[in-house]
């Protein structure tokens, strides 16, 4: 059954997929091809039940399976908890892999998520977590949850960025409708400018 997971993982891994792909409400998911030795996917959701946080772990699985025992059951068990959606709550995830293998992306350096919460039409909170994502290279992984309240979000923006060859690269996703509320219609995508050069960094409290 492992086999036939991480062939149909590494099939996938090596498809083109279409641009920013919105599934169910709150859910989105975006691949970005780099270069040939980085791979980009982000996902965000703020659904319980859309399938993404099923997804994510699924690929977790497989991109980890190198890290010794241990390493991969804490960073699976970690995955665990941040994504499983409660009202108020929602996560961002960044997969790195290496080209058209679905190994980790080694060039990468210096990683961070920033997950940013929408409710009422802005931006009302932005977690980040640069510890779990400057190991990125090493899993090929990291994600960040966010809360703002107990009430359901609109949906979450989400942004990485990292080290590329010693220069910025950064990659941000949201929904159209989500965008559209928040002001970033066509401000969304690959870029040279960190999340924060984008206003997608931490905000001040």
């Amino acid at each position: 059954m492992k086999i036939i997971l991480a062939s149909i993982l590494a099939l996938f891994a090596t498809t083109t997929l279409p641009a920013a792909q919105e599934f169910g409400e709150k859910s989105i998911t975006d691949t970005f091809n780099i270069s040939d030795e980085v791979r980009l996917r982000l996902l965000c959701s703020a659904a319980k039940d859309e399938g993404l946080s099923d997804e994510v772990e699924s690929v977790a699985q497989t991109i980890t399976s190198a890290l010794p025992g241990m390493a991969q059951t804490f960073l699976l068990k970690a995955l665990d908890e941040a994504v499983i959606v409660s009202p108020g709550e929602g996560f961002c995830a960044v997969i790195a892999s290496k080209g058209g293998a679905f190994l980790p992306a080694s060039a990468l350096t210096a990683g961070s998520i920033y997950s940013s919460a929408v409710k009422g039409g802005k931006i009302s909170a932005t977690e980040t977590d640069s510890k779990a994502c400057n190991l990125i290279d090493k899993t090929g992984i990291c994600w960040e949850e966010v809360k703002a309240g107990n009430d359901e979000l609109d949906g979450v923006v989400g942004c990485f960025e990292a080290k590329l060859d010693g220069n910025i690269l950064s990659v941000a996703v949201a929904r159209e409708d989500i965008a559209d509320t928040v002001g970033l219609t066509g401000k969304l995508g690959q870029s040279a400018e960190t999340c924060a050069e984008r206003g997608l960094g931490l905000r001040a409290q």
